[in-house]
């Protein structure tokens, strides 16, 4: 049975991007991007996996993580953000 597309299917949707290897090629980060309709805002991750595993070894959630870039030695990530600084 086919039903017509409605705006709340729009929010079980999840864009995938901007997949990035890490140089020795032992990890791999994904963005992602997800409405929240609620909010009338979007959720951007950044899920990082190993190579070899389904399981993600971590993800970092925000309103706008989002490019990441790997260090040579594949111990650090960069990625954009708007995240805000704080002093300690």
């Amino acid at each position: 049975m086919q039903r017509t597309l409605r705006i709340e299917d729009f929010s079980l949707l999840t864009h995938v991007g901007d997949p990035q290897v890490s140089p020795k090629g032992r990890y791999i980060a994904v963005s992602t991007i997800r409405p929240r309709l609620k909010e009338n805002k979007y959720l951007k991750e950044i899920w990082i996996y190993r190579a070899s595993d389904t399981k993600p070894l971590a993800v970092l959630q925000s309103e706008s993580d989002s490019s990441p870039r790997w260090s040579n030695d594949e111990e650090k990530i960069v990625f954009a953000s708007r995240r805000a600084l704080t002093e300690e």
